[in-house]
């Protein structure tokens, strides 16, 4: 019965999508994208907060872009990243995660508002280190945790109709996330830095969906590739850097059924700054600008990103021995 309930549910929810417009939406909390503390010497402590803005108002109907104005989305997030390093090669690190969600869907004359805000869910990485020091150019560091389900995914509005899965704070399920960086200084000039990052997350099932079925997001996997430099400007000292960020997801499922209009592919290109006052604290900025998609149906995606934070640690005995958090 459970089954059979899940398959009807399924096929209106596609039925709605199909009448009224109302797509799936390609954005959300923004985890994996932000994963990732720069390496220290043993006994330091790292802190970063961050915010984080995805504005989405384009649909994409493959890698068509659909002339529609009539729907937006935005996703702020509060991000608090912190770490400690164990030993010079082990460090553990955790990222959190407050959430707020903007959708407004323009139909047949009438405006419809949704806002939903709450505690996000949550990641914490073992992490190990190879290479870094100062007699060598690269550096390899690795990374596995599970992704903690803090979120509520069961929040509904005014008229208690609960919200789809995508507009939640939380997922309901745990996920298993690895993450691998590899960098390489000194590539044209002694400041000029290479890196890339891998990024894959397996998902869970959130079992209690909707009260009676379960939900699973697709499987991800990310690659972020690109360059970095310092320059002197006076006493100032900055990191301008560019990267390509390409992005692959899998269909998410309904009561184990693979669920429309959602999954796909993105590429994204980052320009980033860092700014250095001090050797233990930093501020960064970067965008991020969508160059390609190509997307299962029609979703509603990134139009612009934004990312603001800042960048402080403290060590405990001896200076940190530290390539900076690429953007």
């Amino acid at each position: 019965m459970r089954g059979i309930t899940s398959i009807l549910l399924l096929l209106l929810l596609g039925q709605l999508r199909v009448t009224q417009a109302q797509t799936c939406c390609s954005g959300g909390v923004p985890l994996t994208g932000n994963l990732g503390m720069p390496s220290a010497a043993s006994g330091t402590w790292q802190f970063s907060p961050a915010y984080d803005l995805n504005y989405m108002n384009t649909l994409k109907q493959g890698s068509q872009t659909i002339q529609d104005q009539s729907r937006r989305r935005m996703t702020q997030s509060l991000l608090f990243e912190t770490g400690y390093s164990i030993s010079d090669r082990f460090y553990i690190s955790g990222l959190f995660t407050y959430v707020f969600q903007t959708r407004r869907i323009e139909q047949f004359g009438s405006i419809n508002k949704d806002f939903v805000h709450g505690l996000g869910d949550a990641v914490v990485l073992l992490s190990y280190r190879l290479g870094g020091e100062a007699n060598r150019k690269w550096e390899f560091i690795t990374g596995l945790g599970p992704k903690i389900p803090m979120g509520r995914s069961d929040m509904s509005n005014a008229d208690r109709i609960t919200y789809n899965a995508d507009l939640q704070p939380g997922s309901g399920a745990w996920d298993i996330i690895a993450w691998g960086l590899f960098s390489r200084q000194a590539i044209i000039r002694p400041s000029t830095n290479l890196s890339l990052r891998m990024i894959y997350r397996q998902t869970g099932t959130n079992d209690n969906y909707l009260e009676f079925s379960t939900y699973r997001f697709g499987n991800e996997f990310q690659v972020i590739a690109g360059i970095s430099e310092q320059l002197l400007a006076g006493r100032h000292l900055f990191d301008p850097s560019l990267l390509l960020r390409f992005r692959s997801t899998g269909p998410d499922h309904l009561g184990g059924a693979e669920l429309p209009n959602t999954g796909g592919r993105w590429l994204y290109l980052v320009p980033g700054l860092v700014y250095h006052p001090s050797p233990a604290f930093h501020i960064r900025l970067a965008g991020e600008i969508p160059v390609y998609a190509n997307l299962q149906g029609i979703q509603l995606t990134t139009s612009f990103r934004l990312t603001a934070g800042i960048y402080y640690r403290l060590t405990r005995n001896k200076p940190a021995d530290i390539n900076f958090k690429t953007l």
